[in-house]
């Protein structure tokens, strides 16, 4: 009988990586690059010179493309929604009254 040899799937349950973009990153630059898209045209069709529009778009494009593979590095899958939540929370809870605690005492026990 002869050894078999099978290929291993390395890469299960990974997040989906593209020139160092990982995961909603790739959401992220293909949707800005619709709405720069879709912005060329708008100052296109108003007239602005095809040069202008060019170096406008293709600059907040690049911009754009080197902020979100920043993150991508900096925050990794699912970091930076997990930052942005995180920034959500407060970062204490203060109370000045005991009025909110106060029912608890007078509530009655089953005996």
């Amino acid at each position: 009988m002869t050894n078999r040899s099978y290929a291993t799937h390395q890469g299960i349950n990974r997040p989906v990586e593209l020139y160092g973009f990982k995961a909603q990153y790739l959401l992220y630059l293909v949707l800005s690059l619709i709405g720069l898209f879709l912005s060329f045209v708008l100052l296109y069709a108003l007239g602005l010179p095809a040069l202008g529009c060019v170096s406008l778009v293709g600059g907040l494009g690049g911009g754009w493309a080197y902020l979100l593979h920043r993150w991508s590095q900096r925050y990794g899958a699912q970091g930076l929604l997990k930052f942005w939540a995180r920034r959500q929370l407060p970062s204490h809870l203060s109370l000045t009254s005991r009025t909110l605690f106060m029912p608890m005492n007078h509530e009655k026990r089953p005996e």
